[in-house]
């Protein structure tokens, strides 16, 4: 099945606000700026949600590589939570799935006895439903429009190729950085290292200097990295000198760092 992964956690609470000012405050969540609300009288919401007359306000945290969404209800009243409530008892209002085509998903899971509150809604942007488990948690299967919101700050439908690279820490040295930033973002050791040039993108502007260097590194194993350090998942591309040329050539390198840097290379190394 055409299932991607986690998508978000779900918390309903009195006040949301507050909520997700605790969460960016002591989990180094960021705030997307995505804010809805809805009054009564939605009716697929209702339908998706499984209840009658609902209104909430919600947002959206960026955690990682995952989110956690948030709702404040107004109607239905909401039941409040036990104080030091045990963790066998309910809280968390429901998990989601992403998932690449939603009403495949859905068909299969019904015909494996799976209840739904409803089929799928298209909200726009957004298709989902709610169902529930069998222990009757509720989760959620939801499909995305990529280009009209932002999951995670570095995943795009229409990828964009860029070398590695990232700042000098304070203390650093300039292979110190190097190194690190191979090994955050391609997963592997440094072997051998080059340097190609160093240049300031905006003299008079700014005092940024930029340094590109070749390096050969260790067999790549991976072909997707989760840096914690940087709450960034990166796909990674081995590419021959003919296929980085075509990419080069192409609008797939929007990044004009990126592009210096394979000018250099490919002047160094006299490939054309």
């Amino acid at each position: 099945m055409p299932i991607n992964g986690m998508h978000h956690a779900a918390i309903s609470t009195p006040n949301i606000e507050r909520l997700m000012n605790f969460y960016k405050e002591n989990f180094n969540c960021k705030d997307i700026n995505s804010r809805s609300q809805w009054d009564k009288g939605a009716d697929e919401i209702d339908q998706v949600l499984g209840l009658k007359g609902s209104s909430a306000k919600q947002g959206f945290l960026s955690c990682g590589n995952v989110m956690i969404e948030f709702f404040e209800y107004s109607t239905p009243e909401p039941r409040a939570m036990q104080e030091n409530r045990p963790v066998n008892n309910h809280g968390h209002t429901h998990i989601c799935f992403d998932v690449t085509n939603i009403d495949e998903v859905y068909n299969d899971l019904v015909s494996k006895g799976v209840k739904f509150h409803c089929p799928p809604k298209d909200f726009g942007s957004v298709k989902a439903t709610y169902g529930r488990d069998i222990d009757g948690n509720v989760f959620e299967i939801l499909h995305w429009e990529w280009d009209s919101f932002y999951y995670h700050e570095h995943i795009d439908k229409k990828l964009k190729y860029e070398i590695v690279g990232g700042l000098v820490g304070k203390g650093e040295s300039l292979i110190t950085a190097l190194k690190r930033e191979i090994k955050e973002e391609i997963g592997v050791k440094t072997k051998k290292i080059m340097k190609l040039t160093t240049y300031c993108p905006v003299p008079g502007y700014s005092d940024e200097i930029v340094h590109v260097y070749y390096a050969e590194v260790e067999k790549i194993k991976l072909k997707t990295l989760y840096n914690r350090n940087e709450n960034e998942e990166i796909k990674i591309f081995k590419l021959s000198h003919a296929e980085l040329k075509k990419i080069n050539d192409s609008k797939s390198i929007q990044n004009v760092l990126t592009k210096i840097s394979i000018y250099e290379y490919f002047k160094k190394f006299k490939k054309s």
